[in-house]
């Protein structure tokens, strides 16, 4: 059985500090994520993170409580909370390919209320980490 969860929030840090706080995120989810047999995509646009993760239900509720509990971001926004047939991102721990201002207006469209709309910016940020995250990105 697998659990996928993805969220969006605003960072706590000024975008001209992106890179020196980002990278080590990324560098620490690649070996958990090994650990505990989860993989996703790590977004960060501007001001803000979207980030989709998937493996077992176990680990993502431990992963989602410690994302959920960090200070380097806040107005933490639960877009997609399900359980899969199978997986988005087999092959990659975690993707993130660096900073990607391009798709900040669809990560601030997905933040509050869900409505009809933000179903479809969900599904839409899903397509960008698709293609944002390329094969060696792992």
């Amino acid at each position: 059985m697998l659990a996928s969860w993805m969220y969006v929030s605003r960072a706590t840090f000024p975008a001209s500090d992106a890179n020196a706080v980002i990278e080590p995120i990324a560098r620490v989810s690649m070996r958990r994520n090994a650990d505990l047999e989860v993989t996703g995509a790590l977004i960060f646009a501007v001001q803000h993170f979207a980030q989709y993760i998937e493996g077992p239900p176990a680990a993502v509720d431990f992963l989602r409580t410690a994302i959920e509990r960090d200070g380097r971001h806040r107005s933490l926004h639960t877009v997609l909370d399900d359980r899969p047939e199978c997986r988005r991102f087999g092959g990659w721990r975690i993707a993130y390919r660096g900073l990607a201002t391009y798709v900040e207006k669809t990560i601030v469209s997905v933040q509050g209320q869900p409505t009809a709309e933000t179903g479809d910016a969900a599904a839409r940020l899903l397509r960008l980490f698709r293609e944002f995250s390329l094969p060696d990105a792992r």
